[in-house]
């Protein structure tokens, strides 16, 4: 059996949402990390949820199913590192749903990071998270990593952390 991968692709702008109804349609496993941010329209504060990463979906597939993606609207292309669809890790993903759905805060930082102590979580509502640890005066941070996507941080308490 061929084995599957996580792969991030590009998508329309803005066309994320119909983009996931078409991979439901397909069948194709997918991931879109997606936030609450409040705005300020006519005097009311409206809260609408977004992608965390724009024009971006992370999809599970075998390389034989990269036809099935091509065929779909508003997908325009594999999110690439030269000719070759960048791979994530089933740990990358399960780091990012981590954050995304139980970490208090996130700040998703573009650019390049140096490179910190691999960690894990060992207890509370991120256990299992896996990243590197930036650890500042006061505050104790874990990053991941989503080459060619960006960088997701957040705050941890330094006691539910272990050095790998």
């Amino acid at each position: 059996m061929e084995q599957t991968n996580w792969y991030a692709i590009y998508t329309a702008s803005r066309a994320e949402k119909r983009v996931k109804k078409r991979l439901d349609e397909a069948g194709i496993v997918y991931y879109i990390p997606s936030r609450v941010v409040e705005w300020n329209s006519d005097n009311q504060v409206k809260r609408v949820e977004v992608p965390l990463f724009s024009n971006c979906v992370f999809v599970r597939l075998t390389r034989s199913e990269f036809s099935k993606i091509q065929d779909i609207t508003g997908i325009i292309s594999f999110l690439r590192e030269g000719e070759t669809p960048v791979v994530y890790s089933e740990q990358q993903i399960t780091s990012l749903r981590l954050l995304n759905d139980h970490a208090e805060e996130i700040d998703v930082v573009e650019g390049d990071i140096p490179v910190t102590s691999p960690v894990r979580v060992i207890q509370g509502k991120l256990l299992g998270l896996e990243g590197e640890l930036l650890d500042e005066p006061g505050v104790c941070r874990v990053l991941v990593r989503l080459p060619r996507v960006g960088n997701v941080i957040a705050a941890v308490s330094q006691d539910s952390v272990v050095r790998l």
